[in-house]
This record gives C-alpha cells, sequence and structure tokens, in this order.
C-alpha cells in the first residue's frame, strides 16, 4: 500500500557510519533530515578496530570523544598514534561498529528522523531534488519521500548510485588475494590465473542533488580504519555545505566543492594501497600526512592553497586548503584544544590587536545570517578570548598582531591575511561571499 507525499530537505540512505555521521552533522547545524537503512537496526560489533586520530578530532568537537571511547583506553604509556602537540586526540583502539550506537543515538535526541527496516526500492531525481519509494518491511507500506538533498551512504552495490549508473573501475587481483566486497567478484574477461573485483573509486561523487559518501563513493576492500575515517570526514565536508544552501547564507554553487575538495583525496589515498589488501603506512611521519595532512588544492577557499593532497612532510602551518593547526588553549579557564571551537559555525581566530576583527565578524554575521564567531588570541594579556598555553600559536598561524585567519565548520582553513585591512568588516564580507557564492 502507498501512502501519500512525505517532504524532507535532506534523505540519507544508509545507516551505517557513514550515513549516522552525515545524520549527526546535519542536526548540528539545524538541517532536518531523514535517514533509511534497511536493516532492523545498527550492526553488531565485530566491524574491525581502529578509529583515526582526525575521526575522533570530529567527534570530540561534538561531544562525543569519551562516549565513544567507553571502557577501551591506551595503556600507561602512549604508543604510535599519539601526538599530543599535532591533535588532541589519539586513535581509539575500539570496534569500529560499537561507534554507530553513539552516533544514533546523537542523531535522535536533537530529533533526527532514523527508519530502520526501511528499504530504498526507487528513485527517481530531478533538477530540484529527487522522489524515492521506501518500503517498510514491518508494515509492507510504501512511502515515497520527496527531498531535495539525497546523501547516498549504502556502501558499494548500493541501489542509489546503481540507479544513477555510477560505476566503480574493476581491478585485477592474483588468486588468494581477490577482495570481496559488496558480494562475489564481478564477471569480467580476465587472464588465466587473476580475477576481477568491484574496488576503486567513484567517477563522481556528485549527480545532481544527490552525493555519495562513504562506501558509495569508494569501493575500497581492508580499508579499514583509513575508509572509516574518510567515510565520516567526507559527510563532515558536506554536511555543512549543505545546511548553507539550505538555510540560504550560501550559494548552490558552493555544492561543487564537495566533489572538487573530498575526490582528489580518495584518488590519491587509493593509489597507495595494494589491491585487495590495504598498504599500511611506512612509517609514523607518513601516517600523520596521511591521517592529518589532507590537503584541497582547489575547492572553497580563499588565497593560496596548496598544489598537492599531500606533501612529503605534515606542516603544522596553517594555509587556506589545510586542517587548522591544532593549539592548546585555555578560555575563561578551562583548557580546550583549537578544534573544540569548530563544531557547527565558522571561526575568525584574529591576533591579539584584533577587536576590529571580533566586532566586524560579528556585524557581519548578523547581516549576512552566516553562523561565525570571532576570538582573539593571545599569550595572555587579559583582553585576549583566547590564551596560547604552548606558544605555538604565532608559528603555526602566522597572522601576527593584526591579521585573522578564518576556519571553516569543517575545520579546515578558508583563508588567511597576516596584516589588517584598511576595513577589516569589508574584507571579512568580501572573502565569505566569495568563498560561500
Amino acid at each position: 500500500m502507498a501512502s501519500e507525499l512525505q517532504r524532507v530537505p535532506v534523505l540519507i540512505v544508509g545507516g551505517g557510519l557513514a550515513g549516522l555521521a552525515a545524520s549527526v552533522f546535519l542536526t548540528r547545524h539545524g538541517v532536518r533530515s531523514v535517514l533509511v537503512e534497511r536493516r532492523p537496526g545498527v550492526r553488531p560489533p565485530g566491524g574491525g578496530s581502529g578509529i583515526d586520530q582526525r575521526t575522533m578530532e570530529i567527534c570530540r568537537a561534538l561531544g562525543l570523544e569519551e562516549e565513544i571511547r567507553g571502557t577501551v583506553r591506551r595503556g600507561a604509556s602512549p604508543g604510535p598514534g599519539w601526538w599530543p602537540d599535532l591533535c588532541p586526540c589519539d586513535v581509539h583502539e575500539g570496534d569500529r561498529h560499537a561507534v554507530e550506537p553513539v552516533l544514533l543515538e546523537a542523531a535522535r535526541r536533537p530529533g533526527a528522523v532514523i527508519r530502520f527496516g526501511a528499504e530504498l526500492v526507487s528513485i527517481a531525481t530531478d533538477s530540484a531534488g529527487a522522489d524515492a519509494a521506501l518500503f517498510d518491511r514491518a508494515t509492507g507500506r510504501t512511502d515515497v519521500v520527496r527531498a531535495d538533498y539525497v546523501i547516498a551512504a549504502e556502501g558499494a552495490g548500493g541501489r542509489v548510485a546503481g540507479s544513477l549508473l555510477v560505476r566503480p573501475p574493476g581491478r585485477t587481483a592474483a588468486p588468494g588475494n581477490e577482495a570481496r566486497y559488496a558480494g562475489e567478484p564481478i564477471s569480467a574477461p580476465r587472464r588465466a590465473g587473476t580475477r576481477r573485483y568491484l574496488s576503486g573509486t567513484a567517477e563522481t561523487f556528485r549527480i545532481g542533488r544527490v552525493f555519495l559518501v562513504g562506501d558509495s563513493a569508494r569501493w575500497w576492500p581492508g580499508a579499514d580504519a583509513l575508509g572509516a575515517g574518510l567515510a565520516v570526514q567526507e559527510a563532515h565536508n558536506l554536511a555543512w555545505k549543505l545546511a548553507g544552501v539550505i538555510q540560504g547564507w550560501a550559494g548552490s554553487g558552493l555544492l561543487d566543492s564537495y566533489e572538487a575538495e573530498r575526490r582528489p583525496v580518495a584518488l590519491e589515498l587509493e593509489k597507495r594501497w595494494v589491491p585487495g589488501s590495504a598498504r599500511m603506512p611506512s612509517d609514523e611521519a607518513e601516517d600523520q600526512v596521511l591521517t592529518l595532512g589532507q590537503q584541497y588544492p582547489a575547492g572553497a577557499l580563499v588565497g593560496n592553497r596548496p598544489d598537492s593532497v599531500f606533501e612529503d612532510r605534515f606542516s603544522v602551518r596553517a594555509r587556506p586548503g589545510t586542517r587548522a593547526p591544532h593549539l592548546w588553549l585555555e578560555r575563561a579557564g578551562s583548557r580546550l584544544s583549537s578544534h573544540d571551537l569548530f563544531d557547527g559555525s565558522f571561526v575568525l581566530l584574529a591576533g591579539s590587536d584584533g577587536a576590529e576583527w571580533t566586532a566586524a565578524a560579528r556585524r557581519v554575521a548578523r547581516r549576512t545570517s552566516v553562523p561565525l564567531r570571532a576570538y582573539r588570541l593571545g599569550r595572555g594579556p587579559a583582553e585576549t578570548e583566547l590564551k596560547d598555553l604552548d606558544g605555538w600559536g604565532s608559528a603555526r598561524y602566522p597572522i601576527g598582531d593584526g591579521g585573522a585567519v578564518l576556519i571553516r565548520p569543517d575545520g579546515y582553513v578558508g583563508w588567511l591575511t597576516e596584516t589588517a585591512p584598511a576595513s577589516p568588516e569589508l574584507a571579512l564580507a568580501g572573502v565569505l561571499g566569495e568563498l560561500l557564492r
């Protein structure tokens, strides 16, 4: 039996790590969404161990780090993967699937709609959105949902990507090294002694108003913690952009930057995997680059940006297109990481003489409705809102006393100036206008 048409700003198809993360992020940005998952609930434990530092850093900003860690702790002497001068979080060594119930509750608490046992049976897209037919396995009822945007997070071989004819390339593997992903290896002509399997990165991460995240965008057998981290970071990158367009403080062109930023990262990382099994980083320096050093040569950025997705060594100096460097700060007597500030809005960090910057940010935010908060950063003067506890700020954020850096809601640097312009308000408004168009 079919029901009447329902309307929703964002439909999320898939209730694994990527889909649940997208639901949490959209809810944090004030965007209503409906998530549908054909399984009756979250996956049981047993999905492999390890959540990388960048993913835990994102969860920390949402207030979820301790809940995710539960009773799983490092020993008294942290080993590789604990970089307190680079990141406020170390690796989570627990079961990845155990994270999904935490994300589920974090999404539901503010009112996100999560429908388990609901299967997407068809989807039709047009220039204004998509019509999705959803079959409820418990009631036998079919609902039709009209969504302004769709996030496909259902994994490899999912119906959304399949309906839109998005296919990964096949790869060849030697016997005994065949990766089984979303079913048996696919049939295709092959040389004797080899088989082809479903693996690779999708040719596009966006089809109109449909966006692919996680294993819907990448088919990487054995990617484990890095693949899980990419799924969360893709959802993190996309959610604030959808919020900006839906809420009217950003232009629709901003959505093009999702693929421009995240697909090159996936393609570059794919080169580092041996077909059928993960090639682990060769040393801790490379691990830092892969985990914290993912860069955007193109996208929603203003000013000079990196030339490549990865540098040879991890850099802690802020520039547009890079993850904002970590600092230990003090605010109103409490210790926090700079990344604790990046929890759903733009953040403008100004130098110690930046009173005009913070005032300008308040006026621009009121006039444009862009979510924006501003702070002055210094070594201890009472008039600065953030105290740089370790003295790393001047080296990591080269803004001097009068400059400023604009950090996006996903914790990436969007723009930086080392000097104060004649009118901080006009400069900031111009930067946001260019970045969000």
